[in-house]
C-alpha cells in the first residue's frame, strides 16, 4: 500500500532513475516480494524486469497512472470471458506468495472451464519461473501435453 500512496503523490517515477543505477537497491526492494532469492538474479534479469516500467521518467509516470487507476471492478470485468475460455490451462501456483493467496488458484480452477490441473509448488513465490526454472520446467513436463489422458498422481486439485 505504501507504493500505491507514493504513486498517488507522483513520487515513484522520479525515484526510479537513481534506483536503476543501483541494481543492488532494486534487489533489496524486490526482496520479500514475489522473489525467493533475489541475490540469484543476474543484472540482465533485474534490468529486464525494471527498465520497461522505470527506464524513463515517462514510463514511470505511466506505471503510476496504472497503479492509481486499477480498481477491483476492472479486474473482475474479465471473469465472464474467463468462464468461456476453452484453451487447456495448467495453473501452477506458489504457496509461499504473500500477494497472491492460494485461494486464487482454486478460483481460477473453478472459473476457467479448461483448467486441466492446479499444481501447488510448496513455499514458492510468484516469480518461481525466474527463481527456479528447473522446477517450473519439470512441473510442466510432468503434466504432459494438455490432451494427455493420464496425469501424475502427485498433482493436486484435479478438476472433477
Amino acid at each position: 500500500m505504501l507504493r500505491l500512496e507514493r504513486a498517488r503523490r507522483g513520487e515513484l517515477a522520479p525515484a526510479a532513475g537513481p534506483l536503476l543505477a543501483d541494481l543492488g537497491a532494486v534487489r533489496a526492494l524486490a526482496s520479500g516480494s514475489g522473489y525467493e532469492h533475489v541475490e540469484r538474479l543476474s543484472d540482465d534479469v533485474v534490468r529486464a524486469y525494471v527498465e520497461p516500467i522505470f527506464g524513463t521518467l515517462e514510463r514511470g509516470r505511466a506505471l503510476e497512472r496504472l497503479l492509481v487507476s486499477l480498481q477491483a471492478s476492472d479486474l473482475l470485468a474479465v471473469e465472464p470471458r474467463l468462464r468461456q475460455l476453452q484453451v487447456p490451462t495448467l495453473v501452477v501456483w506458489g504457496t509461499g506468495d504473500a500477494t497472491f493467496d492460494l485461494h486464487w488458484a482454486s478460483w481460477l480452477r473453478d472459473t476457467v472451464p479448461a483448467v486441466t490441473e492446479v499444481v501447488e509448488l510448496p513455499d514458492t513465490k510468484l516469480f518461481f519461473p525466474t527463481n527456479a526454472p528447473p522446477t517450473c520446467c519439470l512441473t510442466y513436463a510432468a503434466t504432459g501435453p494438455p490432451t494427455h489422458p493420464q496425469r501424475p498422481h502427485h498433482l493436486q486439485h484435479r478438476r472433477q
